[in-house]
């Protein structure tokens, strides 16, 4: 397995549980109690969504009010204070000294399938651009996960994590308003 592949899965995977951490201890015991329940608040449309634009050189999201946001040099994270377990993290790495080759998103989810169980990858069209997606289920948490790499060889990464993220109004809400740059 490429080095790279494999530093970018850890990567991402420690990410994830970094999330978990933040959203705190009572995670687990909560998701326990409500395994396979959808929070009414998560699934009903919301008023206009208000909170703080993000902003860099590689895209722009709005966070809504009471959601908690954490980001490192090439990741935010954004998760739903209300259901700690909706979240949405977006990645990009690169492009540096050696530009990721376009076939490497498509073989990013083919190691996902290996290391997760997940679903076949299939090309989709999503947040305005085209990408490799997957699912599969991470320490309980029902996981959708984009990828693609940009014309300058950067890989960029969705990660959508939730039981019921795929029909989350509010989750769509906050997409709705994720704009890439490149």
């Amino acid at each position: 397995m490429n080095r790279r592949i494999v530093t970018v899965t850890i990567t991402t995977a420690a990410m994830f549980v970094l999330a978990l951490l933040i959203t705190g201890c009572d995670f687990i015991q909560e998701f326990a109690k409500d395994a396979g329940q959808s929070s009414p608040a998560a699934t009903q449309p919301s008023a206009p969504l208000q909170g703080e634009k993000f902003e860099n050189e590689n895209f722009s999201i709005m966070i809504p009010k009471g959601w908690r946001k954490w980001e490192d040099r090439r990741t935010i994270g954004i998760v739903d204070d209300e259901v700690s377990l909706d979240s949405i993290h977006i990645m990009v790495d690169g492009p540096g000294t050696s530009p990721y080759k376009p076939d490497y998103a498509k073989k990013r989810m083919d190691d996902s399938v290996k290391a997760y169980n997940a679903s076949t990858p299939k090309e989709v069209s999503a947040f305005g651009k085209t990408w490799w997606n997957t699912t599969y289920t991470f320490l309980s948490a029902y996981t959708s996960t984009y990828v693609r790499v940009t014309a300058d060889g950067a890989v960029v990464e969705v990660t959508l994590t939730g039981n019921n993220h795929e029909s989350n109004k509010k989750l769509k809400a906050v997409l709705d308003t994720l704009v890439f740059k490149r």
